[in-house]
Parts: structure tokens; sequence; C-alpha cells
């Protein structure tokens, strides 16, 4: 991912990303997401990254798209597990130096 890219801005919120599947949030959003964090991850010095979604129909195919473009951006993926939203959190920080990110 090379270009700017411009996301729906319904769904930019102040701490998070939050959209209806397939309509506000798309699978390109995850891709842009991945390759954003892990830019901005490697430049802080970081490679590795947990990851982890609930169970909703669309988390395999935004986990997918997200671990993609982090593995592209030259980070690596610790952990996707399907698992409670909070747990990612506790996940995260005890094995790698960045928070995880969940989906």
């Amino acid at each position: 991912m090379t270009s700017a890219y411009r996301f729906d801005p319904v769904i930019i919120r102040e701490n998070d990303v939050r959209g209806i599947y397939g309509e506000t949030l798309k699978t390109d959003d995850a891709h842009a997401l991945g390759w954003a964090y892990a830019t901005v991850a490697v430049e802080a010095g970081g490679r590795r990254n947990a990851v982890a979604y609930d169970g909703r129909l669309s988390s395999p195919a935004l986990e997918d798209a997200l671990v993609a473009d982090l593995s592209e951006g030259a980070c690596m993926f610790c952990v996707s597990a399907v698992i409670e939203q909070p747990e990612v959190w506790k996940l995260g920080f005890p094995l790698i130096s960045h928070p995880g990110i969940s989906i």
C-alpha cells in the first residue's frame, strides 16, 4: 500500500475504528490499517504484534487482510486467535512491546 487511503469518515473514532462490515467497514480498511500500524511499529523499533478477533462472521476476513499487510509492512504477528475482546490486551502486553490489535 503506497498511496493515500481514504476511510469512510464515520468509522474513525478517537481510539478505535468501528463500522458495519460491507457497508462502512471493508477489508480494504483492514489492509490500510495493517500497513499503517506496521509502518508506525517498525519506525518505533517493534516488529511483533498480537492479533485477536471475536466470533463475528466478518472477523476472519478482516483478520486476514490486517495480518497480510502487517506482514508486508515487515511486522510479524505472534498470535492470531478467536478470543474475547478484552483478552487481547492481556495477550499482547506480556508477549510484545506493542499492544495487540483486536478486530
